[in-house]
């Protein structure tokens, strides 16, 4: 509901055929703050039921988030990260991650790990912020499309379609501009990788001349 919106209808009489009334919730999955909360934690605006059952009347209310994506990515790539050096297999988890973002988890590792401990050029956190938001906005996109072909249902329960557009509408305009933000982040990631993987290969070719030029000396 917090995330994609939703459509409140409740009858305005006691019989069957009796008209409903309809109010729209907007989506809170463009306001800076929820994104944020979930990326590193802290406070963000949700809607909340006043009941469990029916939830006909919901309000806004400030939740704390304890548990943020970024830093579960960043314990993850860090574990992943330390097997790598020790040659270690990874855990279930850890396995389930890699198959669970379209990034090029593999590469960031074999990039990472390249270099000596502690000496990669990127931190790895830079690496989970970006991840977070991949699989954030994933999981997002993911709910706004249930949500959208689940909303065709309403057309045939006496819901006005000026209500089903509005809200969709609202969807459609959290999925752009997340689809737009996940791209810029796949692009600097990939920048990112290509940057490292250049400068490695100057570092060999700076090593491998040095080491010619030191045995034409001897």
């Amino acid at each position: 509901m917090t995330l994609s919106g939703s459509l409140i209808a409740r009858k305005t009489g006691s019989g069957d055929k009796s008209p409903l009334t309809v109010s729209v919730l907007p989506s809170l999955a463009d306001h800076g703050d929820l994104i944020n909360a979930l990326l590193q934690g802290g406070q963000a605006k949700i809607w909340k039921c006043d009941d469990k059952e029916k939830c006909l009347n919901p309000h806004a209310a400030q939740v704390s988030v304890s548990k943020p994506l970024e830093a579960r990515v960043h314990a993850l790539l860090d574990s992943m990260v330390n097997k790598v050096y020790m040659d270690e297999p990874l855990t279930k988890e850890e396995l389930a991650f890699l198959n669970s973002t379209s990034l090029p988890i593999y590469k960031i590792l074999n990039v990472t790990t390249a270099y000596q401990r502690g000496k990669s050029p990127i931190d790895i956190r830079d690496y989970s912020r970006l991840i977070a938001y991949d699989l954030l906005s994933q999981y997002l996109l993911e709910v706004l499309d249930i949500v959208t072909i689940n909303l065709d249902d309403l057309r045939t329960v006496q819901v006005d379609d000026s209500h089903i557009k509005r809200l969709l509408d609202g969807i459609h305009k959290v999925r752009e501009r997340v689809v737009q933000r996940r791209s810029s982040v796949v692009q600097q990631l990939q920048s990112i990788l290509s940057l490292i993987e250049k400068t490695s290969a100057l570092e060999a070719q700076l090593f491998s001349t040095a080491s010619m030029v030191t045995q034409g000396k001897r």
